[in-house]
């Protein structure tokens, strides 16, 4: 799935049937000259056959076309937030999809319903489907500072499902310095029924960080070492600052995401060398 903006804005997904060798247009969305950056992404289903494309556009409207076909073609545009808005830090207007074990679709998207003025005091809402995207659940409120006062981000890898039928999602705040710099926060919830509770700090670095720098905590499950069978850890990435430049670290939570560890440095230099945009 890619943008184009020649002319009027374009949403192109192209499919392949052959591993990559050749590509066949499935659907072409048309946006308007609307001279903004569009981010689409594109969500596969490991079972099903479902897929999901979903876009925030000009406006702030976060709409989704799922599929049923493998991708061949697509349905009904379905809106799911009116408000949504760009990451406060990246600058990219994108949301987060994961599936959960059991079949619960999650997107988790950043919001400007509390600051319609200027869009910086963000809030980070979730919404779930059960039905592989053909309906849409209540959303529900993730971060925990009170409407609009801290900026606060999702990126397109932030949200992950964990165990059966849990969410867990990472995610940027600059409620901290008074909005000068961000911090990593967690929170975790059962998915069919969405109640998040206390979030978590993850980062727990005592530094500042440009609130444009281009970077967003990423998480992943993974079977627990020496664990037994279904026992997961939940891993999250991200850079922070111990010196004069960021470093990246890597959290590990054994309880499913409700407590992480301290976080271990993986890049070589201790906050003496510009380290960022990690992924795992």
């Amino acid at each position: 799935a890619f943008w184009d903006a020649a002319g009027d804005d374009h949403l192109y997904v192209l499919r392949s049937t052959d591993a990559g060798q050749t590509f066949a247009l499935v659907l072409d969305r048309t946006f308007g000259n609307e001279e903004t950056e569009l981010f689409p992404m594109l969500f596969a289903a490991t079972s099903g056959g479902a897929v999901l494309v979903h876009v925030i556009d000009g406006t702030g409207e976060l709409t989704a076309q799922r599929s049923t076909t493998d991708g061949a073609s697509y349905g009904t545009v379905r809106t799911l937030s009116s408000t949504a808005a760009a990451h406060p830090f990246l600058g990219i207007e994108a949301a987060a999809v994961t599936r959960t074990a059991a079949g619960t679709l999650a997107i988790a998207y950043t919001d400007r319903r509390a600051d319609t003025y200027r869009g910086n005091a963000t809030d980070l809402f979730v919404r779930v489907s059960t039905n592989d995207g053909h309906t849409w659940g209540s959303e529900a409120r993730v971060d925990g500072t009170a409407p609009g006062t801290a900026g606060t981000g999702i990126a397109p890898s932030g949200i992950s499902g964990v165990g059966n039928d849990d969410l867990v999602v990472v995610y940027a705040d600059n409620r901290g310095n008074a909005g000068s710099s961000f911090d990593v926060y967690g929170n975790r919830s059962a998915a069919a029924t969405l109640s998040f509770g206390a979030e978590q700090r993850i980062d727990a670095d005592s530094g500042d960080r440009d609130r444009n720098a281009f970077d967003a905590p990423n998480v992943a499950v993974g079977p627990r070492c020496g664990g037994g069978a279904g026992e997961v850890n939940v891993y999250v990435a991200m850079a922070v600052i111990s010196g004069t430049e960021p470093e990246i670290r890597v959290a590990v939570s054994e309880d499913g995401g409700y407590t992480f560890s301290g976080a271990t440095r993986i890049s070589d230099t201790a906050g003496t060398e510009f380290a960022a945009v990690p992924r795992i």
